[in-house]
């Protein structure tokens, strides 16, 4: 359930280079003089970045948006075009008209994007407790050892806006899909000196519900590069529980902006901890026996994960971008998504 972003467009750096008032003094003289002698050749046409910026999430995560010093070039025959107009988004983030004032190149306030996860982890069960027609639950974890591993798919929408050039904040909602392969090992002592009874479980599981959360990312960036560091905060519905699973998800990501292959290309790597150790309850009716109330205490195995990820920014203000998680044992994570920002 994640996820974003950036290097220059944050106030760690300013996109006008030290030489960039020369560079306009040399190519007003080249005018003037082309004016005064018709001999002199006009200088060309010039390339100038085109505005864009994209961010991208996970489920559980924030992706870098894309910086704007490294787009799509067009060409200009005007040298001395008017100020972009910068439309009715203007007004976010705030403090982001006077930073543009002195130089900085700031990303499109809002953005919308759509986005799959995947995620193969195994989970651990750390006390499952039961009660029967009523009576008060107890622990059974004497008598069970349980390994169980799930494979999530998640489809979601979310919206993002920059408040302030350093922070943004999102929220999404989606659906999801959980399949879970549980097998229970009982040992149940039995009167007498001889062994205990002992037999293994194996079941698979479906649950389907929704999910939704929101989330934060703090930015910064230098030169090419750019760091991000992401909490969300995500919940999940399923009629199997009584109870909403609640979590909390924590990034880290720093990375690279520029071109490959005439390209505007982002390429990151970092980690991920999945704080998503919960109690869940829920009760169901066994016949011979009655109502059976359970509550399990679950987890990941192994909360931390590392990531990598590439992100590509095309025309028209949109960005794509594919995260993989993994651990070099159990967790399996893909994250791929398309965002367009206004």
């Amino acid at each position: 359930m994640q996820a974003s972003s950036s290097s220059s467009w944050l106030p760690a750096q300013a996109l006008a280079s030290l030489d960039f008032e020369e560079e306009e003094r040399t190519r007003d003289l080249r005018w003037i003089l082309a004016a005064a002698d018709p001999t002199e050749p006009k200088p060309g046409s010039t390339s100038h970045e085109v505005p864009a910026s994209a961010s991208s999430p996970g489920f559980g995560g924030f992706f870098p948006p894309i910086p704007e010093d490294h787009l799509f070039p067009t060409y200009d025959p005007d040298p001395h075009p008017e100020a972009p107009v910068r439309g009715w988004s203007s007004f976010l983030p705030i403090w982001g008209e006077a930073l543009r004032e002195e130089g900085f190149d700031l990303p499109l306030p809002f953005g919308f994007s759509t986005n799959y996860v995947h995620v193969e982890r195994d989970i651990k069960v750390r006390d499952l407790s039961l009660g029967v027609n009523g009576g008060p639950n107890q622990s059974v974890s004497n008598l069970l050892q349980i390994d169980a591993n799930s494979a999530v798919d998640v489809v979601i929408g979310r919206f993002d806006v920059w408040l302030l050039p350093f922070l943004n904040v999102y929220a999404y909602g989606g659906y999801q899909r959980n399949d879970s392969a549980v097998e229970i090992a009982v040992s149940i002592p039995t009167p007498g000196p001889g062994p205990p009874l002992a037999f293994t479980v194996r079941d698979d599981g479906e649950l389907e519900g929704p999910v939704y959360g929101t989330g934060f990312a703090v930015a910064g960036g230098y030169d090419v590069f750019f760091a991000t560091a992401t909490v969300d905060f995500a919940f999940a519905d399923f009629d199997e529980f009584d109870s909403r699973f609640e979590g909390r998800v924590y990034g880290f990501r720093a990375g690279w902006n520029g071109e490959l292959f005439e390209i505007p290309t982002r390429i990151w790597s970092g980690f991920s901890y999945f704080d998503t150790e919960t109690k869940l309850d829920g009760s169901v009716n066994v016949p011979g026996v009655g109502n059976v109330r359970f509550e399990v205490d679950q987890g990941p195995v192994h909360p931390w994960n590392g990531v990598l990820g590439l992100g590509i920014a095309l025309p028209y203000s949109i960005d794509v971008m594919a995260e993989y998680g993994f651990n070099f044992d159990d967790v399996q994570i893909f994250t791929g998504g398309i965002t367009i920002r206004l």
